[in-house]
Order: structure tokens, then C-alpha cells, then sequence
């Protein structure tokens, strides 16, 4: 008997008296405790690549009327998590830190998504005279052991197993297998039925940064080093949203409408129309349909079915995958009103999702900083001294890295402007929280970073007669005037009413205007 009968037969007895009742059911939340309990440390289960990269790339078999959705909820909380910047008091470590910042800056976002997407990323921090630092992104899927310490329960090592194919010379590919042993004191490699000319089949190196490659979790458990795609969840409704979309498509391709003829005179019909007999029509791939009627010919069309019940479908499984994502529905396009928050509410929300990502981070970003100026100070002979790690720090970092922070915030900001109806008081609310830091020139950076962001996807969005309509080649641009020195955004009013002209682009067009 299953629990939910025993459960139903425990409320039916309510009416018996106490010495006829049945002992309740066990509860299925509770077990016995069991001696000794087994507890499994190897973490042997990795992350099928293949399926994660698929959903990304929406290239899956099987996935791809689905893997649509699986864009933003990856991309939104990147582009808003910015990156983690390294500062010290001590000048000379400063310099050797921003040097890395500067280098390194772009793999941060690349850690963040394949993070998100894979569950867990792989970096070791290496150095070599002739690249300077390296950081090694190494497949979750290619880490076939970890090994824990039993006392403290820290990695202590990582074994990596690979079938690496190799281009040799034109046209020319070998293979070898490559096994690769990671400790805080060497790197040992073995070379195993290799095919590639003087390759060695045993290799040791020292590790001078002392550390293993290092992992960032995603909602990894307290014990766990391997975390969890944010596609783990939704993966099963994903399923069903693609194969349910397939089938109304497929019924939808091949339906065609259908001409059905009421004819008296077939032989007449048909000589009419250039047919001998009637065994010239093909019929498996004919519109045509004919039927013999009485006095009066007739003509009918055979539409598509009702199809409601696909659309219906559709629409229940998205919802279930946005509220069984965990991710704020905001990032999903979703209108924030009736029962769910406002899109200031789901905004803070969105915000404060990001931050619980950057906090899962920030021991493993503190361990990579920490090895990669180990690495940098040894090849420059320095001392460095100690540090600390601050998200998106803007004046500890140079105009190119700042530049890049705008740019991946501004896109996904961008994506969330077109769905919810923001306000340029709570876009700048949404601002002034991710970058409380921030100066008013940081703030005109980013909005120059926003005004070209929608004017893009406005561009990229309109109709062909529209977008030749933004600018045609053949006339001169005219740069506009520039402000007033003392003049605020928009002619001297407030930092919010600098992003005034791009809500304005958008009103344009959600009523059909291209931006000119």
C-alpha cells in the first residue's frame, strides 16, 4: 500500500474508536538510522557536457524548440553579477594585481556562465615565461577523481583522464591520452597510446603556486566540491516543452489546406483540367479533393484542426519551468503584475539573486587571486602583500576592464528593459544598488554603454523597411550638440533622467517607430 493510500485510510479511521485504529503510516521524510551510514566523497558524477553546451548553443537533439528558453536565465545574472575586483594597500602589490585584472578580466565572465551552465568550472592558475599567466580551464567532465582529505575533508588532489586529438602537420591528425595528476606540490603527466611524434611518455613539473586546480561551485552543498546546473532543474519540462512544440509544429507543416470539389460531370471535370482518367491525380500529395454530389456542384475548404490544446500545453510547461527554475521570473519576460511582486520588487529581486551568486564565489575567486599573484610576484621578484576581493570595485581598475563591466551589465540590463515596465527611477534605483560605489562619470560611461545597447537591439528587432530607415548610407551623420559642462543628463536634471531618451526608444518602439 503506497503512502498516499495509507495516509487517505489514517483520516478515514478519524470516525473509529481508538483501539480499532491502525498505527499510522512511517513518515517518508524520516528514515532509521542506519550503522554506519555510508557516505560517498568521490563526487564521481560530472556534467554531460555535451547537453549543458547544447542548451546554450541551442544545437541539442532533441532540445532545440526548448533551448530558446534556455538563454536568459543564464545570461541575465551573468551580465548583472559583474566581476570580482582584487585590491591591497600596498602599492606595488596593487600594480602586480590590476596587471591581472587587465589580462584576466574577460575569463572571469567565461568562469561565471560555464559555472551557471556546467555547474562546476575548473581553473589552475599556471605561469610560463613565454604567455606570463595562464588560467587553465579545465572540463568538469574530464575530472575523473578527487581526492579529500579524511581529517579536514579538503581537495587534496585532482586526477584528470583525456583523449586529446592533435594536429601534427597538413591534413595530418594524431591522438593521445592524456592523465594528468594535480597536488599542491607537482603536476604529473602520462602519455598513453600516443601516436604524436617525441612525445614523452612520463612528465613531472614543480607547482609553484601551491594550489590544485581550483573549483567554483555552483549551489554546490556544504560538503560537495561539484555544484549543479541551473538547467538541472528544468531540464524534464524543457523536454516536454520541445516535444510538444514539435509535434504542433510537424502537424501544423504538413496540413495544408484542402479544396474539396462537389462535382455531377466527373469524366467532364477532368477532361477539363487536363486529366485523363481519374488514376492521374496523385492523391498522397494532392490539395484536391473531389466527391460526387447531386444537383448542385459545390466547393468547401479543410482547414487545420483546433490546435488550442498545443497552445495551452506550451503555455503551463513554460510556467512551470520559470517557477521551478529558482531564477526571478523577470528574467524570463514574464509581465510582473497581477498576484506576482511589481517590476521594482522583481527587479530587487533579480539584483539580490546575482548577489547570492558572487558570495558562492568569493572563496575560490580569493584562492585563484591569491595563487595567480604568487605566480606574477615570483616571475617579477616581488613580495606581494596581502589583499582583498570586492565585486565590481570601479576605481581599482583600468578603463578597458570598467569598460567591459558597462558593456556585459548594459546588455543585460537591456534584455529585462524590454520586458518590464521600468522606470528610470528604479533602472537607477537597479544602478545605484549593483554599484553603490559608483561616480557620476562611472554612471555617464555606463549610460553611453545603455543608449548603444538599445539602439542595437531596436536595430537588430525592426523591420527591413524600418532599419534602412535608421540611417541611410548615402546621408551625412550629424553628430548631436554636446550638453552643457554644468548641464546634468537630459539638460540638467538627475542621474535618473539620463536614461530617459532610451525608455523613450522603447515606447517607440512598442508603438511600431524605428529609432531615428
Amino acid at each position: 500500500m503506497s503512502w498516499f493510500t495509507d495516509t487517505a485510510t489514517t483520516v478515514m479511521d478519524w470516525l473509529q474508536g481508538r483501539g480499532t485504529q491502525e498505527a499510522p503510516a512511517a513518515d517518508p521524510i524520516h528514515a532509521i538510522t542506519r550503522r554506519p551510514r555510508t557516505i560517498d566523497q568521490t563526487e564521481s558524477l560530472t556534467v554531460n557536457e555535451d547537453l549543458t553546451l547544447g542548451l546554450w548553443r541551442n544545437s541539442y537533439q532533441g532540445l532545440k524548440l526548448g533551448g530558446s528558453l534556455a538563454f536568459a536565465p543564464i545570461f541575465i545574472p551573468v551580465s548583472l553579477m559583474g566581476i570580482p575586483v582584487p585590491t591591497s594597500e600596498d602599492e606595488h602589490t596593487q600594480e602586480l594585481l590590476s596587471a591581472i585584472m587587465e589580462e584576466r578580466a574577460v575569463d572571469c565572465w567565461l568562469i561565471h556562465r560555464t559555472a551557471h551552465r556546467n555547474g562546476t568550472c575548473w581553473i589552475w592558475p599556471k605561469y610560463a615565461p613565454q604567455t606570463g599567466l595562464v588560467w587553465e580551464f579545465i572540463p568538469d567532465a574530464s575530472v575523473v577523481d578527487i581526492e579529500k582529505d579524511i581529517v579536514s575533508g579538503e581537495v587534496v588532489g585532482i586526477r584528470t583522464d583525456e583523449q586529446l586529438m592533435i594536429s601534427v602537420g597538413e591534413a595530418d591528425v594524431r591522438s593521445v591520452r592524456r592523465k594528468r595528476y594535480f597536488t599542491r606540490e607537482k603536476l604529473t603527466i602520462r602519455y598513453l597510446a600516443s601516436t604524436v611524434p617525441d612525445l614523452p611518455e612520463f612528465e613531472v613539473y614543480a607547482n609553484p603556486s601551491g594550489e590544485i586546480p581550483i573549483a567554483f561551485g555552483n549551489d554546490a552543498e556544504p560538503n560537495e566540491t561539484r555544484g549543479i546546473s541551473d538547467y538541472a532543474r528544468i531540464l524534464p519540462d524543457l523536454k516536454t516543452y520541445h516535444d510538444v512544440d514539435q509535434a504542433w509544429t510537424m502537424m501544423l507543416a504538413r496540413f495544408k489546406p484542402k479544396l474539396v470539389l462537389g462535382l455531377k460531370n466527373l469524366n467532364k471535370w477532368l477532361e477539363n483540367n487536363g486529366y485523363g482518367t481519374v488514376t492521374d491525380i496523385d492523391v498522397a500529395s494532392a490539395d484536391l479533393f473531389i466527391k460526387m454530389v447531386g444537383d448542385e456542384e459545390t466547393i468547401d475548404i479543410i482547414k487545420p484542426p483546433e490546435t488550442a490544446a498545443y497552445a495551452e500545453k506550451l503555455k503551463q510547461t513554460f510556467h512551470k519551468i520559470v517557477e521551478g527554475s529558482g531564477i526571478p521570473e523577470i528574467v524570463w519576460g514574464l509581465k510582473t503584475e497581477g498576484n506576482h511582486a511589481s517590476a521594482e520588487e522583481q527587479m530587487g529581486t533579480l539584483v539580490q539573486f546575482a548577489r547570492e551568486k558572487q558570495a558562492q564565489k568569493n572563496k575560490p575567486y580569493i584562492r585563484l587571486f591569491d595563487a595567480s599573484l604568487r605566480l606574477v610576484a615570483l616571475a617579477r621578484m616581488r613580495n606581494p602583500q596581502p589583499f582583498e576581493v570586492t565585486w565590481n570595485k570601479l576605481d581599482a581598475v583600468s578603463d578597458a576592464v570598467r569598460s567591459e563591466i558597462f558593456r556585459n551589465y548594459a546588455q543585460g540590463i537591456g534584455y529585462v528593459m524590454q520586458w518590464a515596465g521600468i522606470t528610470d527611477r528604479q533602472l537607477h534605483a537597479i544602478w545605484q544598488q549593483n554599484f553603490p560605489d559608483a561616480t557620476e562619470e562611472d554612471y555617464e560611461e555606463y549610460r553611453a554603454a545603455m543608449v548603444e545597447a538599445a539602439k542595437f537591439r531596436q536595430f537588430a528587432q525592426a523591420s527591413l523597411t524600418d532599419a534602412f530607415d535608421v540611417q541611410s548610407p548615402y546621408e551625412e551623420v550629424i553628430p548631436p550638440e554636446p550638453p552643457a559642462a554644468d548641464a546634468g543628463p537630459q539638460g540638467g536634471g538627475s542621474a535618473a533622467n539620463g536614461l530617459l531618451d532610451i525608455l523613450e526608444m522603447l515606447k517607440k518602439k512598442q508603438n511600431g517607430h524605428a529609432v531615428k
